[in-house]
């Protein structure tokens, strides 16, 4: 009887063992994956082959002023 409740508690302490391992596996996977590292970026505009950017600015209906960049199409799309 006595080796029978040792083999009980070593398998229930083998499957909370697992149960922690998986657990804190899934918990590692979903950080990592929802907060990865930040990198640089390694690539800037003057890396590719692009034409020149106009810049562009128009007003909204509410008065607000937007601005960036248009690089057009090579193929007049």
């Amino acid at each position: 009887m006595a080796l029978m409740r040792k083999v009980y508690w070593a398998l229930a302490l083998a499957c909370v063992t697992a149960a922690i391992v998986v657990l804190e596996g899934g918990w590692i996977g979903c950080g990592r994956g929802l907060h990865p590292n930040q990198m640089a970026d390694k690539y800037t505009l003057s890396h590719f082959d692009l034409p020149p950017p106009e810049a562009v600015s128009f007003h909204t209906r509410d008065g607000l002023r937007l601005a960036g960049w248009f690089l057009p199409g090579s193929n007049g799309a």
